[in-house]
C-alpha cells in the first residue's frame, strides 16, 4: 500500500481483482449467450442475487449512521424492482414457490455477509461497490442485447437493469467518489482488508453464477439439438453420394 498512496482507492480496488473479475466475467457471459435463448436462465439469475442485493440495502439502511450509510441513494436501490420482476417470471407466490435461501451458495453468502455485519461492518463496503458497479455497466448491456429477442419476456420488462441512460454515469460517479471519500478516513490495514475481500466478492458471485441450473438445462439440449443436426447433415451427405454414385454407374 505504501507505494500507491497517490493512487485512487477505486483504482486499487480495480488492480486487486482484475483477474477474478476476468474470469468472472467469461463466467457471466457464457451463462448470458444461453440467457438469450431462454428466459428462465435469466430469471434465476435474478432469483439468487435477490437476498444478496436485499440483504445490502437493508444494511444501508439500517446502518446509516456509518460509512455503509453513505452509499443510500433511492436511485441506485433494486431490491423492490427485482421483486417486480421475480414476480414476472414466477408468478405472484414465487417467495413461496422459489426460495433463494434453499440453496447452500446464497446461505453461505447470506451468513458471510451476516458475520462482516457483527465483526467488521466496513467489510461490506466491497460488496456495494462491485455488484451495484457490476449491475450499472453489465446490466445496461443485458438489457440492450436482450431487446433483440423479441420474443422474450425480458424484452417487454425488466425493472432491475432498467436505468435511466443518463443517470447510469451519475450513478457510478457517486459510487466511487463515495469509495474514495471513505477510504481516505481510514487506515491502510483496513484498506488491505476492504482489498482481500473484494476478492472474496467475486469468488462468492462466481458461485452464485455456477447454481443457475437452468443454463446447464438449456446446454444440454443445444448440445442434442447440434448432435441430431451433426448426423442429418451426415447422412444427407452420405445419400448424396451413393445417388452420385448410382447415377453414375448407370452412364457407364
Amino acid at each position: 500500500m505504501a507505494d500507491d498512496t497517490n493512487v485512487q482507492f477505486t483504482t486499487l480496488l480495480r488492480k486487486t481483482t482484475k483477474q477474478i473479475h476476468d474470469f468472472s466475467d467469461s463466467l457471466v457471459q457464457s451463462k448470458f449467450v444461453i440467457g438469450l435463448i431462454d428466459d428462465r436462465v435469466w430469471a434465476e439469475g435474478l432469483l439468487v442475487f435477490y437476498e444478496i442485493f436485499l440483504f445490502l440495502e437493508s444494511r444501508i439502511e439500517k446502518l446509516s449512521d456509518t460509512y455503509i450509510g453513505r452509499f443510500n441513494n433511492p436511485a441506485l436501490m433494486r431490491a423492490t424492482l427485482f421483486e417486480a420482476d421475480l414476480e414476472l417470471y414466477y408468478g405472484k407466490n414465487w417467495k413461496i414457490t422459489h426460495t433463494p435461501k434453499s440453496r447452500e451458495c446464497v446461505r453461505n453468502y447470506i451468513n458471510h455477509l451476516e458475520e462482516l455485519e457483527k465483526t467488521e461492518p466496513n467489510l461490506l463496503i466491497p460488496y456495494i461497490y462491485h455488484l451495484y458497479l457490476g449491475l450499472l455497466s453489465g446490466g445496461i448491456i443485458i438489457r440492450k442485447k436482450h431487446k433483440l429477442t423479441p420474443f422474450s419476456v425480458f424484452s417487454k420488462q425488466s425493472s432491475v437493469v432498467d436505468f435511466e441512460s443518463k443517470i447510469v454515469g451519475e450513478l457510478k460517479t457517486f459510487i466511487k467518489n463515495i469509495t474514495n471519500d471513505i477510504a481516505e478516513n481510514l487506515d491502510e490495514d483496513m484498506k488491505k482488508k476492504l482489498l482481500d475481500e473484494s476478492i472474496t466478492v467475486f469468488k462468492l458471485n462466481c458461485d452464485l453464477i455456477r447454481s443457475v441450473e437452468s443454463a446447464k438445462n438449456v446446454y444440454n439440449k443445444i448440445v442434442k439439438i447440434i448432435s441430431y443436426l451433426g448426423l442429418l447433415i451426415m447422412f444427407i451427405i452420405l445419400f448424396y453420394f451413393y445417388f452420385k454414385q448410382s447415377n453414375d454407374e448407370k452412364d457407364l
